[in-house]
């Protein structure tokens, strides 16, 4: 009798302490791991370059034109970590890469998604993908803004796309059903918009995002991806639980996202070999032939050492092969393997 009470005793402790995550702030889960990794989170941040004189970066800047918001993603990002480290530069080159966005937003809400001729013969680009776009811009600038502030015209703007992306919600839910990587940057983009906003309707727009997700996660903590497991989209569903629960999501799937967070990130980190070398043998999508404009799908390694830095934020540990593998990082020619 009391081996069964303690073997239940010890089942319910480990539940109870799977679920005791993310009880951080954006702000100060932002600055724990800038101040941890301050060298590696800003070699990742610089990755949107410099703006051009339209504020264009990316594949928009590629093109000469903004095509999409899509490809404008990663500068609230910039704008967080510069917030955080009191760096004007990187908050100016960030603001003005969102502001670009911003500005390609009509009057109505709706946010562009074209692609060049070159593109445009290969690829249909239709409502469905405006709302992806939407969803993805807005998880990235919203989370920013409603950690900086941002001004009144901002916010009109991003209200106005925000309302846009509701109406679509049922749209947006149907394109990325199958992607939980996805879903979850969709909850992103209602939470991190209605903490910015403080509206409660779009708050709630995020629990079915979140409830479908959820569907893939596994008990060994993998996120199902094309039927199996992916580390680099591990690594983006992770990201993304880390911001939803950082904004402070306590929703009805509240405990739920807190257990598949511990569990992701246990998988993740076991994926990460003694010498460094991040295990992506068995993906399902990256590094698998599958392609996003006629080029293959890498891992990105750089999101999985985001995903680790904020876990050691969330879950108050160390995670001791973390700097072998950022040395992996700078050396790997092939990410693959």
């Amino acid at each position: 009798m009391y081996s069964y009470l303690r073997t239940i005793t010890l089942l319910t402790s480990a539940l109870v302490s799977s679920v005791a995550v993310g009880e951080l702030t954006l702000r100060e889960s932002d600055a724990i791991v800038a101040n941890a990794h301050p060298a590696v989170m800003r070699s990742i941040v610089s990755r949107i370059g410099h703006p051009d004189s339209q504020g264009l970066i990316g594949r928009n800047r590629q093109w000469g034109k903004l095509h999409s918001v899509r490809f404008q993603y990663g500068a609230g990002r910039a704008l967080r970590f510069g917030s955080v480290t009191n760096d004007a530069n990187i908050e100016r080159l960030a603001i003005q890469a969102i502001q670009a966005g911003l500005d390609a937003v009509s009057s109505d809400g709706v946010i562009p998604a074209t692609l060049p001729a070159h593109l445009a013969d290969q690829y249909d680009v239709g409502p469905s993908d405006q709302a992806s776009a939407a969803a993805f811009f807005l998880s990235d600038v919203c989370v920013a803004f409603a950690l900086t502030g941002a001004s009144p015209g901002q916010r009109m703007t991003i209200r106005s796309a925000a309302e846009w992306l509701a109406g679509n919600h049922r749209r947006l839910m149907v394109k990325d059903r199958r992607a939980p990587n996805r879903l979850l940057i969709d909850a992103v983009a209602f939470l991190g918009c209605a903490r910015l906003l403080e509206d409660t309707e779009l708050a709630m727009l995020a629990d079915p995002f979140i409830d479908a997700a959820l569907k893939f996660a596994q008990p060994d903590g993998v996120f199902l991806e094309a039927g199996g497991s992916d580390t680099s989209y591990q690594a983006v569903s992770l990201v993304a639980i880390s911001d939803l629960l950082n904004l402070g999501y306590d929703g009805e799937y509240a405990a739920s996202l807190r257990l598949a967070y511990r569990r992701g990130v246990d998988w993740l980190r076991d994926r990460v070999q003694s010498d460094g070398q991040l295990d992506s043998s068995g993906n399902t999508r990256t590094c698998a032939n599958e392609a996003f404009l006629g080029k293959t799908k890498l891992v990105d390694v750089r999101e999985v050492a985001r995903a680790l830095a904020y876990a050691e934020a969330n879950l108050d540990t160390k995670f001791a092969r973390f700097p072998s593998f950022i040395e992996w990082v700078s050396n790997a020619r092939d990410p693959c393997h």
